[in-house]
């Protein structure tokens, strides 16, 4: 047998193609062969033949390639999937991590000055004091502890001597009060807008609050709009490309009802279910020789004349020059209008800088006087 022709591509851009792969050489042996021409040393996980949709390559490393591959393939290979490598703490570091501060449920941080003492030393019953040297703020300290096993609370004394239970927090008001007292977000702008000295910062800090919402809204509005219309946009392209392709691949019918409307269903590559397009008017050779016509004046519009293009932007046109010409649409279009100039159907689109459509309208605008 010949030898296979394969073009490799990765993730990021790189290229490699072998065109002296023997059908003989193992699965293995060639990953490692791209691996070595494209200077990875990665093992890759898997490879996936391009196509419609794609397929994983399952495969052993001692199976010969050409029962799995054939010469012309486009695979791309992937890296395998990175994991998180995550650090055990041990219970001293756990602990030491902890005597900061500590988070409940709610959100409300406790400082604590002092938790480095071992479970067997809070069993013990002895009675533990804070270190007042450790305290930043003797009036924000609030210290629990709870018995292992028991899940009751002891009370522990504050560093000037007086006893705490720990149910109080520090509120945005200056008044601490217990969870069951605590005030909410509308309750603090209330005392913050109060009839007091600080009313008016208050009450201006609300309204550049409420200002800066209504800005943002206006923006939120126009970016849900922008980005509406260009899914709109995409989603029209997107069914243009699906006509397009379903011609190509000849999974269309034209449903002729014997009238002056005709209906076209067309089966997308990859999909099981048939979309059929609403029903259109039969338009005559004559007309559409006309309308191509005055479209090859125009140097901007004539791309859309392109059959890729046409089944985006006019669904009509295209459909109806498949009822006329079927498979023939490009060679058909040159007989409609022979006198017309379409060289551009056999070279690259290409879009104009600003510049140079501003140089080519001031050319087209020029008169010549003899």
């Amino acid at each position: 047998m010949s030898p296979l022709r394969l073009r490799f591509r990765f993730p990021d851009g790189k290229q490699v193609t072998l065109s002296d792969v023997s059908p003989d050489e193992t699965y293995g042996a060639l990953i490692s062969r791209v691996l070595k021409d494209a200077k990875l040393r990665v093992e890759p996980e898997r490879v996936l033949i391009a196509g419609h949709p794609p397929r994983v390559v399952e495969a052993s490393a001692d199976v010969e390639v050409s029962t799995i591959l054939k010469s012309g393939d486009s695979l791309i290979v992937e890296p395998p999937k990175r994991t998180k490598r995550t650090r055990k703490r041990t219970a001293t570091q756990a602990r030491s991590a902890s005597a900061t501060s500590a988070r409940d449920a709610r959100g409300n941080v406790s400082v604590v000055t002092d938790l480095t003492r071992n479970a067997e030393e809070i069993d013990s019953g002895d009675e533990w004091k804070p270190d007042a040297s450790n305290a930043e703020d003797d009036e924000v300290i609030e210290v629990e502890l709870t018995k292992p096993g028991t899940g009751k609370r002891r009370r522990v004394a504050k560093p000037n001597g007086t006893a705490v239970t720990g149910g109080g927090v520090a509120t945005l008001d200056g008044v601490k009060r217990k969870r069951s007292e605590r005030k909410d977000a509308g309750e603090v702008l209330e005392t913050l807008v109060g009839e007091d000295a600080r009313g008016l910062i208050g009450a201006a800090l609300a309204q550049s609050v409420e200002k800066r919402v209504e800005e943002l809204d206006v923006c939120g509005k126009s970016f849900r709009e922008g980005l509406r219309s260009a899914l709109e946009k995409r989603q029209w392209e997107a069914e243009g490309e699906r006509r397009y392709e379903a011609w190509l691949a000849k999974r269309y019918e034209i449903i002729d009802k014997g009238g002056v409307t005709f209906k076209v269903r067309y089966r997308a590559l990859g999909a099981r279910a048939w979309t059929e397009e609403a029903s259109m008017f039969k338009v005559p050779p004559e007309l559409l020789t006309e309308a191509f016509r005055g479209v090859l004046k125009n140097r901007e519009e004539r791309e859309k004349l392109r059959v890729n293009t046409m089944a985006i932007v006019s669904p009509r046109s295209f459909w109806n020059m498949v009822r006329l010409f079927g498979e023939r649409v490009e060679e058909e279009l040159e007989r409609l209008v022979p006198d017309g100039d379409w060289s551009f159907m056999g070279s690259r689109r290409r879009k104009l800088s600003a510049k140079a459509s501003r140089n080519l309208q001031q050319s087209a605008d020029v008169v010549h006087i003899d």
